[in-house]
């Protein structure tokens, strides 16, 4: 939105002006202040755009999605003191919202299905404690379908027999 204004700016200033009653428009530092916070939001929109998909998964991008947003949050250097404040704002909001997805207290699939993901794995994590403990969970959860007992299973273990025969052999 703030994108197709800025667009307009010259149109929409000569619109303004030939109205007798027209309503207040932007002053200039309104128009600096709209120029230098778009940087900030627009990487909200790609985020969106990215997620809101229906074709493919998105759930194993959401992490490393959000530490990017993060990331380039911090690389802007807003010249107004409300794109400053807004930066601020942001980062921490984002922090304090998102955080929960890698450290698993929202919900457990969001770390699982990253670290499953061959493009992302420990890689996509802000913190390594993060990805340890999605492994670990990973190991666990496949350790008790392992001990589950059952027809599959038991042919594993005769076929992990006879290959273990053939590598001795060797």
């Amino acid at each position: 939105m703030l994108e197709r204004l800025v667009k307009l700016k010259e149109p929409l200033t000569i619109a303004i002006i030939s109205f007798t009653e027209a309503p207040i428009f932007l002053d200039h530092e309104e128009w600096d202040i709209v120029e230098d916070i778009m940087p900030l939001l627009r990487p909200f929109n790609c985020l969106t755009v990215e997620l809101s998909a229906e074709q493919y998964p998105t759930i194993s991008k959401v992490i490393p999605l959000i530490r990017g947003l993060q990331g380039s949050l911090v690389t802007e250097m807003p010249r107004t003191l409300i794109g400053q404040v807004l930066k601020t704002n942001l980062i921490s909001n984002t922090t304090k919202r998102f955080d929960g997805f890698e450290k698993q207290t929202l919900t457990l699939s969001f770390s699982r299905a990253t670290l499953l993901d061959p493009r992302f794995k420990k890689v996509a994590f802000g913190i390594e404690e993060n990805a340890n403990e999605a492994e670990n969970y990973v190991i666990s959860e496949i350790a008790d379908l392992l001990d589950t007992p059952n027809a599959v299973n038991e042919q594993a273990v005769v076929n992990e027999e006879i290959i273990q025969e053939q590598v001795d052999n060797v």
